[in-house]
């Protein structure tokens, strides 16, 4: 078992405990020795916009030298990921449908993690622009399950899309990840949730991020970890994890 997998088990069945009042039977991950440890916060893993744009860019280059429509597939599923904090497995196997209009949200049911569907926000119109397009191009090029092709099993599509990557930065120069774009997605969800720059960005960091947050809005620090938890919880549902720790390793802390 991953320390991944332990750590969700211990959040679901902390999950369980709230809702009985029972926090005498909470469990800690860092007393079981399987928090991730401070190491992995306060990097910044981010995809930037220029690498973003260099990425997109260059698989609608392959695609015109190519005729290979995969790559523009790619490129679809990659601003899913980025515009909406979807995970790789999550984008590839999304069908495009889900879409509520009235409520703003969207389905995310295929390859989630544990198989736990949620429903994320389509925050403007750019939303809604990239869910048409990418229903027309399905339509257009027959793809009739997801972003992947039909005579594609997933792993064979993970393998392509991977390799493409791999070429990708060793052509620029880049360190080009997937995950990368839910780090975006987590950290411009921060800004707009509270105002300010996750401290992972702004470099306010070990807590002192409260203390700029609690300076600029004249409130209490009190007040300021409460705006920071309530977008915490927020991203934290968004991206399906339904735990605050994790945004310690996307937002930094």
């Amino acid at each position: 078992m991953g320390l991944g997998h332990a750590t969700n088990i211990i959040s679901s069945l902390n999950r369980v405990f709230d809702h009985y009042g029972r926090d005498d039977l909470k469990l800690s991950a860092k007393a079981e020795g399987l928090n991730r440890g401070s190491r992995y916060y306060n990097i910044d893993r981010s995809v930037s916009e220029q690498t973003h744009n260099q990425l997109t860019d260059y698989l609608t280059e392959k695609y015109l030298s190519t005729g290979d429509i995969r790559f523009i597939a790619l490129r679809i599923q990659v601003e899913m990921e980025r515009t909406f904090g979807l995970r790789f497995k999550e984008s590839a196997l999304h069908d495009l449908k889900g879409i509520h209009k009235k409520d703003n949200l969207l389905d995310v049911v295929k390859g989630t993690k544990g198989g736990n569907p949620r429903k994320v926000p389509i925050l403007n119109d750019k939303g809604y622009e990239l869910l048409d397009y990418a229903r027309d191009f399905k339509k257009e090029f027959d793809f009739n399950r997801s972003l992947i092709p039909d005579d594609m099993k997933f792993q064979q599509w993970q393998n392509f899309a991977y390799g493409v990557v791999k070429s990708f930065n060793e052509q620029n120069g880049t360190n080009y990840h997937f995950h990368g774009e839910r780090h975006y997605y987590a950290q411009t969800r921060y800004q707009e949730l509270t105002g300010f720059d996750a401290p992972v960005k702004s470099g306010f960091l070990n807590g002192s991020y409260l203390n700029v947050m609690a300076d600029y809005y004249g409130i209490t620090l009190e007040e300021a970890k409460e705006i920071d938890i309530e977008a915490r919880l927020t991203i934290s549902e968004e991206l399906g994890h339904h735990r605050i720790d994790i945004t310690n390793y996307y937002l930094g802390k």
